[in-house]
């Protein structure tokens, strides 16, 4: 995610559809101040934890790993919106419609909330996100078949 190097500082990134986690350690070894995981696979969030624990023992309080659907998390979640959400769900995620809903209500997308949404190029994010006009896209990079959009959602 070297896009938004500069903005790690002091952040606080949710990193969704986790898997190994490895955006969110990025945005960890590169200044955020205070990252989520979310991943629903249990034997990805326990290797996680356990790597969290052996590198950044004593920034425990900075960290939460939320093992469970993304959906579920979005709908429950009760903190203080995010500066940073990066998805990376699966190509072909079958609920990409219901996730733009859930970021759009959910207390961790705020107003200047920046979402780095990596999707397969040939999944049609705009007419489900911007298009829609919930949320405006701030740029568009390409990387092969995957394509990284920024997305702000628009004030109501």
């Amino acid at each position: 995610m070297n896009i938004l190097k500069p903005d790690w500082s002091g952040a606080y990134v949710a990193d969704l559809f986790a898997g190994t986690g490895a955006y969110g350690l990025e945005a960890l070894s590169n200044g955020a101040e205070k990252i989520v995981w979310v991943e629903k696979s249990a034997s990805l969030v326990h290797d996680l934890e356990i790597f969290l624990e052996e590198r950044f023992p004593d920034r425990r309080q900075d960290f939460s790993v939320w093992k469970g659907d993304v959906l579920k998390f979005l709908e429950s979640y009760s903190g203080k919106p995010a500066n940073i959400v990066l998805l990376d769900p699966p190509y072909g995620y079958a609920r990409r419609r219901q996730l733009l809903s859930g970021l759009l209500h959910s207390a961790i997308v705020g107003p200047e909330t920046i979402v780095v949404f990596e999707h397969y190029h040939k999944d049609n994010l705009l007419s489900d996100a911007a298009g829609r006009e919930e949320f405006r896209l701030l740029k568009m990079y390409a990387y092969g078949e995957s394509h990284v959009a920024l997305l702000r959602r628009n004030r109501a």
